[in-house]
């Protein structure tokens, strides 16, 4: 069983407690779908089991969506493995310092894996090896207008 729960982290970016279920879904996770014009504005979950066919209006409600916030955007990717190329948890942290977690109890808060993207950059999608498993992020840079002048 997996849930997809967004919370705030904490300072250092902690593992969430998952003890907010605002935003809950069960299964394992078969698609994530990265929508937005200029940027990542939302994603779209499917769970494996549900058809995979042509969107319409009749199945949409098979995606649990995430809305990401005006200005928010993707900065770090990281989770852990138990099966092969199964992740047992992810984490995506936002600019906003929002974390976004796919996954039931962390039994091992450790990450197998963890991928920030480059300063002025944003996540846009992941990396897939040959197996299935996440082997980096997609990025591309931030419109001027988006970027934070030090």
């Amino acid at each position: 069983v997996r849930h997809f729960v967004g919370l705030r982290c904490p300072p250092g970016n902690a593992l969430p407690s998952g003890s907010d279920t605002s935003f809950g879904a069960s299964g394992d996770v078969s698609a994530v779908e990265w929508i937005g014009d200029k940027s990542v504005q939302e994603m779209r979950l499917r769970f494996l089991g549900e058809a995979d066919v042509e969107s319409t209006e009749e199945n949409e409600s098979k995606w649990k969506r995430l809305d990401l916030f005006e200005g928010e955007y993707l900065r770090l990717l990281r989770g852990r493995t138990h099966d092969l190329a199964k992740p047992s948890w992810l984490m995506w942290v936002t600019n906003f310092g929002r974390c976004l977690s796919l996954g039931g109890p962390v039994a091992n808060p450790v990450p197998t894996f963890s991928f920030a993207c480059s300063e002025g950059h944003e996540i846009i999608g992941t990396s897939m090896g040959p197996g299935g498993e996440i082997i980096g992020i997609e990025q591309r840079s931030l419109p001027r207008s988006r970027q934070i002048n030090k």
